[in-house]
């Protein structure tokens, strides 16, 4: 029995039946959320942006994660459920980044033994659960989270302790679409649209299942996705030209995300739903 089963040995399962996971659209949030993200992009000063440079650096949770082809694929039906799951809860974009992150910062410190899919189960949905505290105003009671299996309350707390005693209870921390609109608007300027900001987020959730979050720095995620979806490849040249507040060192991370995200493909919908947001104005997103 590996370290994680013996942390977590008990009756695990409820006798009910699980609930089942239908994928339900949440369009007008996504857009309020890319929306919300467009009106920062010129407001965002240089010296808010390097605060959340050194932020990132000082957060340490960043390195190469192991883990054989077995690992990658239970974290890969893994973050697939996370993201089905957010849209049947109608959590945001931002929370479900954040519960992946969750889950690939505690791989990157424990090992989980593949042989017991169970935990990988349990670990999600544990993730899930302490990113929708972090992040969303009301958060469903935990029968309501559409599990595979139907854990006792009591399992998948001591499953949300272990993650957070993994993590050193730190569980505040940047993401990419903080920088995404800044970095859109030095690009692009003023013709940075919320469509390259929504293709930008479809980029980054397309990568995201096939790509463990602790490779990269958020910022270099962000800058790769704005790239990508305005179909340039980065270069040293355009970096120094439209982000010139990034480090040259960055540059590398950049261009290996930037593939990522090209060979995964932005699926439409994966990130963003592609549904018209109408506002009060008379405007559409």
């Amino acid at each position: 029995m590996s370290d994680l089963a013996t942390c977590l040995n008990g009756d695990l399962l409820c006798t009910e039946d699980a609930t089942r996971l239908e994928e339900e659209e949440d369009d007008d949030e996504d857009d309020r959320f890319v929306f919300l993200m467009s009106r920062s992009a010129a407001s965002d000063s240089e010296e808010y942006i390097r605060f959340l440079f050194s932020r990132e650096r000082s957060f340490g949770d960043f390195g190469h994660a192991g883990g054989g082809d077995s690992l990658m694929r239970a974290r890969s039906a893994a973050v697939r459920w996370i993201l089905q799951a957010r849209i049947r809860l109608r959590f945001s974009l931002q929370c479900a980044y954040v519960s992946v992150t969750y889950l690939d910062r505690f791989l990157l410190r424990r090992t989980i033994d593949s042989n017991q899919p169970w935990i990988m189960d349990l670990l999600s949905l544990a993730c899930l659960s302490l990113a929708a505290k972090m992040e969303e105003i009301k958060v469903p009671p935990l029968p309501q989270f559409p599990a595979k299996n139907n854990y006792h309350g009591k399992s998948v707390l001591r499953m949300e302790l272990l993650v957070l005693n993994t993590l050193e209870w730190r569980m505040s921390q940047a993401t990419p679409f903080v920088f995404l609109g800044f970095f859109a608007y030095k690009l692009a300027g003023e013709l940075a649209s919320k469509e390259l900001l929504r293709r930008a987020v479809d980029f980054i959730f397309a990568a995201i299942e096939g790509t463990n979050l602790v490779d990269f720095r958020p910022s270099a995620v962000a800058a790769a996705a704005i790239f990508a979806a305005s179909g340039s490849p980065p270069t040293e040249k355009s970096m120094n030209q439209g982000m010139p507040i990034i480090e040259s060192p960055e540059l590398d991370q950049i261009l290996s995300c930037y593939e990522i995200m090209i060979q995964a493909g932005a699926s439409p919908g994966v990130g963003v739903k592609r549904k018209r947001l109408h506002l009060s104005n008379g405007s559409d997103l």
